[in-house]
């Protein structure tokens, strides 16, 4: 899954846009500090430079498997809107995205994310996880929570990135 240096452009103008639009978004404001709250308790149960370090890593790689599976619904969304269907109306007519089913995007979603380093950057990010249940094995539901946050806050970034994709004349 390559993308042009157009494309990457184009992809980092995009995400600023729908980054100021998420600012106003209240359930993902919630999510990031609750996912603050998880990171400040971890640290707090066990103070330790090996933590600290895992948790930093841990973000770092989620950061990275967003930043993949934006480009994948990037390149889906481009996709849709190039494969649209003119509709006429009143006003004239207008081109409108042929958006997938959700089984179909999920799956093509999926195919994407096999072409690039994902698997091997999911592997590493368990390896971490994994580290950081031992180190904190008084609380593992917390190390659950953080991984469930930033699921919960890649889904939403991925998909405002391609509902804004499909309504805006990109």
């Amino acid at each position: 899954m390559k993308i042009s240096q157009r494309e990457q452009k184009e992809l980092k103008e995009i995400k600023n846009v729908v980054n100021e639009k998420l600012q106003k978004n209240a359930n993902l404001k919630k999510l990031l500090m609750k996912k603050e709250e998880v990171i400040n308790y971890l640290i707090m149960m066990k103070d330790t430079k090996e933590n600290k370090g895992l948790i930093k890593k841990f973000n770092e790689l989620d950061l990275k498997l967003r930043e993949v599976e934006q480009q994948a619904a990037y390149i889906i969304a481009k996709e849709e809107k190039n494969n649209g269907i003119v509709k006429k109306s009143l006003l004239g007519d207008r081109k409108v995205a042929n958006k997938l089913s959700e089984e179909e995007y999920n799956t093509k979603f999926n195919s994407l994310l096999k072409d690039t380093n994902y698997l091997n950057l999911m592997k590493q990010r368990s390896d971490v996880f994994k580290e950081l249940s031992k180190i904190n094995e008084e609380d593992k539901s917390v190390v659950y929570r953080l991984d469930s946050i930033e699921t919960e806050i890649s889904t939403i970034e991925t998909d405002a990135l391609r509902e804004y994709l499909l309504e805006c004349d990109i």
